[in-house]
């Protein structure tokens, strides 16, 4: 597998990412809804480390190290678990793209 992939090939894999439904903190973004439930949640679509592995041609254990050192697309952790935010990384690797 290449290392360097194309945009639309970035996008066909980015589509296929699940959206997961995250609970943002600011208080500007509280659910629009009176009777503040749960499907008004916004929802944002994350990646895991191995879909973020595999498009950037790295192994999952790269990623790893490069979140451990403060390098690499931004992530946080949900419930334990290492994601990166879609919009996040794509605006990382065009930035990326742009620097090379």
């Amino acid at each position: 597998m290449s290392a360097v992939f194309s945009i639309r090939r970035l996008s066909d894999v980015l589509r296929c990412a699940e959206p997961v439904r995250v609970p943002f903190a600011a208080a500007h973004m509280v659910s629009m809804n009176e009777n503040n439930d749960q499907s008004a949640t916004p929802l944002v679509k994350v990646l895991t480390r191995i879909e973020v592995a595999r498009i950037l041609g790295v192994a999952p254990k790269t990623l790893a190290n490069w979140h451990s050192s403060g390098v690499g697309p931004p992530a946080r952790r949900l419930n334990g678990i290492v994601r990166y935010d879609q919009a996040q990384f794509l605006a990382w690797y065009e930035s990326m793209k742009d620097a090379a």
